[in-house]
């Protein structure tokens, strides 16, 4: 069994061909607890989201080959306390895009 124990977040990020974090770690939750992020990539360029990068290599002036989700798709992260979500539009794209974002926060493994 799986409760919310916080209310569930919806926001709208800006992204570009710099990698930003989108969903950062969460330092005061309880053990065991887990977010379920939903990103419903927006029409428009090509997004590419990865989890845990070093943020030595977050920054202007690189080129990311995470991975790509296309305009439409609506992916789901399943992120622990210490995890954090990073998001940019795809290289070679330019321009920059608006991925919507649902969070919510459960108290224990999620399994839906």
């Amino acid at each position: 069994m799986h409760t919310l124990r916080k209310p569930t977040e919806l926001f709208r990020a800006t992204v570009t061909t710099e990698l930003i974090e989108l969903v950062a770690p969460e330092a005061d939750a309880p053990v065991g607890a887990i977010r379920c992020v939903q990103v419903l990539t927006p029409a428009g360029p090509t997004c590419c989201f990865t989890i845990d990068r070093n943020p030595k290599d977050v920054g202007p002036g690189r080129t990311y080959w995470d991975a790509n989700f296309p305009p439409g798709q609506v992916v789901k992260f399943y992120l622990q306390a210490q995890q954090a979500l990073y998001g940019a539009v795809k290289a070679g794209e330019g321009g920059f895009a608006e991925p919507s974002i649902i969070i919510e926060y459960f108290d224990e493994v999620y399994g839906g």
